[in-house]
Protein backbone atom coordinates (compact mmCIF):
# COMPACT_ATOMS: atom_id res chain seq x y z
CA UNK A 1 0.00 0.00 0.00
CA UNK A 2 1.22 3.19 -0.49
CA UNK A 3 -0.68 6.49 0.47
CA UNK A 4 -0.45 7.87 3.85
CA UNK A 5 -4.21 7.84 4.33
CA UNK A 6 -4.73 4.07 3.93
CA UNK A 7 -1.47 3.42 5.65
CA UNK A 8 -3.02 5.43 8.74
CA UNK A 9 -6.49 3.72 9.05
CA UNK A 10 -4.99 0.17 8.49
CA UNK A 11 -3.11 0.74 10.94
CA UNK A 12 -5.52 2.20 13.68
CA UNK A 13 -7.96 -0.58 12.52
CA UNK A 14 -5.17 -3.15 13.51
CA UNK A 15 -4.50 -1.75 16.55
CA UNK A 16 -8.28 -1.66 17.91
CA UNK A 17 -8.71 -4.71 17.29
CA UNK A 18 -5.19 -5.97 18.92
CA UNK A 19 -6.68 -3.79 21.83
CA UNK A 20 -10.15 -5.77 21.37
CA UNK A 21 -8.33 -9.19 21.04
CA UNK A 22 -4.99 -9.60 22.90
CA UNK A 23 -7.14 -8.20 26.49
CA UNK A 24 -9.80 -11.31 26.13
CA UNK A 25 -9.45 -12.87 29.85
CA UNK A 26 -11.82 -15.51 28.97
CA UNK A 27 -9.91 -17.04 25.66
CA UNK A 28 -6.08 -16.75 27.97
CA UNK A 29 -7.59 -18.75 30.36
CA UNK A 30 -9.38 -21.74 28.46
CA UNK A 31 -6.06 -21.33 26.29
CA UNK A 32 -4.20 -22.12 29.45
CA UNK A 33 -6.58 -24.61 31.08
CA UNK A 34 -6.45 -26.46 28.15
CA UNK A 35 -2.78 -26.83 28.14
CA UNK A 36 -2.87 -28.00 31.60
CA UNK A 37 -5.29 -30.72 30.79
CA UNK A 38 -3.54 -31.82 27.96
CA UNK A 39 0.11 -32.17 30.00
CA UNK A 40 -1.45 -34.07 32.70
CA UNK A 41 -3.04 -36.19 30.00
CA UNK A 42 -0.04 -36.68 28.30
CA UNK A 43 1.62 -37.72 31.62
CA UNK A 44 -1.02 -40.06 32.70
CA UNK A 45 -0.74 -41.88 29.49
CA UNK A 46 2.79 -42.38 29.88
CA UNK A 47 2.87 -43.32 33.67
CA UNK A 48 0.08 -45.96 32.23
CA UNK A 49 2.52 -47.04 29.31
CA UNK A 50 5.48 -47.16 31.94
CA UNK A 51 3.47 -49.42 33.91
CA UNK A 52 2.41 -52.00 31.13
CA UNK A 53 6.25 -52.01 30.24
CA UNK A 54 7.40 -53.06 33.76
CA UNK A 55 4.48 -55.35 34.05
CA UNK A 56 5.32 -57.12 31.21
CA UNK A 57 8.90 -57.28 31.35
CA UNK A 58 9.05 -61.04 29.76
CA UNK A 59 6.50 -59.84 26.97
CA UNK A 60 8.91 -57.94 24.32
CA UNK A 61 5.61 -56.74 22.64
CA UNK A 62 4.55 -54.90 25.85
CA UNK A 63 1.22 -56.65 25.61
CA UNK A 64 -0.68 -58.05 28.14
Amino acid sequence: MDGRYYIDKYNSEYNKLWAQFAGNKVEVDEYNAAKTIQTKFKKNKAKKQDGRRQNNSNNPWGYN
